[in-house]
């Protein structure tokens, strides 16, 4: 079965929950994601700092104050990378799975492989 959206395809879709840590981490061998949940006592929106690794291989979603149980996130997909020849494109909700006493955050996501691209 294929599934697409526009020009795009989706790769991997699923959910996770954080499990004895605030991070979950995507490795596709050739490219990973690291998303990782804080708490901004500053500020209580929900926001995202997006950081490239050194060795430019890997994106780290720094995830502030995903505490709604509603979720929050990005719905429209966004290029992260390129995968196997394609772009690689994310779309992502997460949200406390629990009360706010319990750490366990729960991401919903969908990569999406874009156009062909030289690399």
């Amino acid at each position: 079965m294929e599934i697409k959206t526009g020009n795009l395809t989706v790769f991997k879709s699923g959910i996770v929950r954080t499990g004895f840590t605030n991070n979950v981490k995507f490795d596709f061998n050739t490219i990973w994601v690291d998303m990782v949940f804080l708490r901004d006592n500053d500020n209580k929106e929900f926001r995202s700092e997006f950081l490239g690794s050194d060795d430019n291989i890997g994106l780290t979603i720094n995830l502030y104050n995903s505490d709604s149980t509603l979720g929050s996130g990005i719905v429209k997909p966004i290029k992260i990378g390129n995968l196997e020849g394609n772009e690689l494109w994310l779309a992502y909700r997460t949200f406390r799975a629990f009360e706010k006493a319990n750490d366990v955050w729960v991401i919903e996501y969908v990569f999406y492989k874009g156009d062909i691209v030289n690399e």
